[in-house]
């Protein structure tokens, strides 16, 4: 049994039970983790300092308050200061009054896009709203998002009664190699963690909002690791300061450089931003090992294949549903275990529609393609 003290001292730090170092290995310490911390503190590593407290009371870990909601405080209290109320009070304490870094607000059903709009962001997003969206995504890639534009709808929204906190907004980083130098939000040249750090203040400045509820590394499949990590390290800074709610990954579809990144953080990613298409095969190994971690698949490019709905196998025993065949897309992609994410802004209502449905086990395995497809659409899980 590994500890680094002595077991009748009370505040050893180490495994209490049997088996830890063979649970360890079976990726327990990430998939159980609250138990796991508990119980095999050794065997998963934590039995260093816990990270440094930052500036503000804040959670470290997403999970924090569903454990001290459930009263499972005891082992975690370091990495959850806020939830666990272990914080020295202060005036830079935040309560869940000022940010709510707890997972309280239910991730949206669906969420607006909003690249490439320009002129029209702000009358989009507020269409959007007011159609029944309550998930918004931006990003700090000026070449492609208006956050600006952004973040003045949504105060005209609360203006009209929208309370920010149902509302989700997510923004990402962009890395300088995707930006146009005539618009970078943050010094040319400079060391992957300023950059960060200046576009998330820049992205919260034109938002309007002390924080987002999800901040996004906006990457690509052969970014060098690394690079890759700095970044995130930053990311993981800005949660530590209360800068944003959760934190996710966009367009990788490697398993390989997603568990490699996964491994390696303090804070793990929630969520993964995907092109959900045909040229990547619908994610379905990655979407596969998104449920096996907990990390919610946003799926983006819906429309490309929605039109080919009607074509596939089994579409017609789907009439009883009584709706149209782009509302039963975004229900298969939803029963799929993909949040759809769309900024098709001519199909607001078929898209709401969509979500709201509940497509069975059944009526997935009659649409999902075979031989066109390859089946491609398997991975994943399927909402009952």
């Amino acid at each position: 049994m590994r500890s680094s003290c002595a077991l009748s001292c009370g505040t050893c730090c180490g495994d209490t039970i049997a088996g830890c170092s063979l649970l360890a290995e079976q990726e327990l310490c990430v998939r159980h983790t609250q138990f796991m911390w508990k119980y095999c503190a050794g065997s998963c590593g934590r039995c260093q300092a816990a990270p440094p407290a930052s500036e503000v009371c804040v959670d470290q870990e997403l999970a924090c308050a569903s454990w001290a909601g459930r009263g499972d405080c005891g082992g975690v209290e370091d990495w959850c200061a806020l939830s666990c109320a272990t914080c020295e009070q202060s005036e830079s304490v935040v309560t869940t009054a000022d940010i709510t870094l707890a997972a309280a607000l239910p991730r949206p059903p669906i969420i607006y896009g909003t690249a490439w709009k320009g002129a029209h962001t702000g009358e989009a997003v507020v269409a959007a709203v007011r159609a029944g969206f309550r998930g918004i995504d931006t990003g700090g890639q000026p070449r492609h998002y208006d956050e600006a534009a952004v973040g003045e709808a949504i105060a005209r929204l609360v203006d009209e009664g929208i309370a920010r906190e149902d509302l989700w907004v997510q923004t990402k980083f962009t890395p300088e190699e995707w930006q146009d130098a005539a618009t970078l939000p943050f010094e040319a040249g400079a060391a992957p963690e300023q950059q960060v750090a200046a576009s998330v203040t820049a992205s919260l400045r034109k938002l309007r909002m002390p924080y987002v509820d999800a901040l996004i590394l906006h990457s690509l499949d052969g970014r060098e690791p690394a690079t890759l990590l700095r970044e995130w390290r930053a990311l993981e800074a800005a949660h530590d300061a209360g800068h944003a709610r959760w934190l996710g990954l966009s367009n990788i579809h490697s398993v390989a450089t997603l568990a490699r990144l996964h491994a390696a953080a303090r804070i793990k990613p929630a969520v993964l931003q995907n092109a959900f298409w045909e040229r990547s095969s619908f994610d379905a190994d990655v979407r596969s090992w998104c449920a096996a971690q907990g990390v919610v698949y946003q799926g983006y490019r819906l429309m490309q294949a929605a039109g080919r709905l009607e074509s596939w196998p089994g579409f017609s025993a789907t009439a009883a549903l009584n709706a149209t065949s782009l509302s039963l897309w975004f229900a298969l992609v939803g029963a799929l275990g993909v949040l759809p994410l769309t900024g098709t802004s001519s199909h607001l209502s078929e898209a709401i529609a969509g979500v709201s449905l509940r497509v069975d086990a059944g009526t997935v395995q009659r649409l999902r393609p075979t031989e066109d497809l390859g089946g491609a659409l398997g991975g994943g899980s399927v909402r009952r």
